[in-house]
């Protein structure tokens, strides 16, 4: 039986001595690299159904059936084609094994994250991104929009006035913008976590902390450790 397998070409590879025939297509997918054969025997340059109105072009988006063996094409359509053929870099950046990883674990540590407090009844909060005021911190700059709004520097305030009017418990993981130069430890754009709890003080706010940052070991290491700048 065969199936389906979806992805961009990033590679091609044509025999000479058949008038450029395509026999080897590596496609890139969320799964990884794979390279298929050209089913043998099959006419023309594209192996494609409905006919293709030129060849395949490294950077299209297409769907490959695929034989019982896993590695010969029986049939190529074609999804999308590229509109700068031959052309991969932004798929080369997006599905880099690294960036995919750590995209992974920074899903694993937001989920771990709203675990952690949904499980001590902790609600999650979700504050404006346009604010009148950024806040009143005179070293943080903000950055300010036309309309005379700010982007918020934290949730903090927002999150107080909830605080306030009667949510005890409340935490929130969300977008914060500081008008800062670029380093190795700040982008003007970062993710900030925050949360309150009323009628305690710092030691139940530390203790937050550590068993937070314990769970979130456990849950990605499966141990109750972590190695800093190691």
């Amino acid at each position: 039986a065969s199936q389906n397998v979806h992805g961009r070409i990033v590679a091609l590879r044509h025999d000479s001595a058949s008038a450029g025939r395509t026999v080897e297509i590596t496609l890139r997918n969320l799964e990884g690299t794979h390279v298929f054969r050209a089913k043998s025997g099959t006419s023309g340059a594209m192996l494609s159904h409905p006919a293709p109105a030129a060849p395949l072009e490294i950077g299209d988006l297409v769907s490959i059936s695929v034989s019982g063996d896993g590695s010969t094409a029986e049939n190529i359509q074609v999804l999308t084609r590229s509109l700068r053929p031959g052309k991969t870099s932004w798929t080369d950046r997006v599905l880099d094994p690294r960036r995919l990883r750590a995209m992974r674990i920074r899903n694993r540590v937001e989920s771990g994250i709203r675990d952690f407090f949904l499980s001590r009844d902790f609600l999650e909060t979700r504050t404006p991104l346009l604010v009148p005021c950024p806040g009143m911190e005179i070293h943080i700059r903000p950055f300010e929009l036309r309309t005379g709004a700010f982007l918020p520097t934290s949730p903090e305030f927002a999150m107080k006035r909830l605080l306030v009017g009667g949510l005890e418990r409340i935490f929130q993981i969300c977008p914060s913008f500081r008008y800062e130069p670029l380093s190795t430890t700040h982008h003007p754009e970062f993710t900030m976590l925050e949360w309150y709890r009323a009628y305690d003080g710092i030691a139940a706010i530390q203790s937050d902390t550590e068993s937070l940052v314990e769970s979130l070991a456990v849950r990605i290491l499966g141990k109750p450790e972590l190695e800093y700048q190691g």
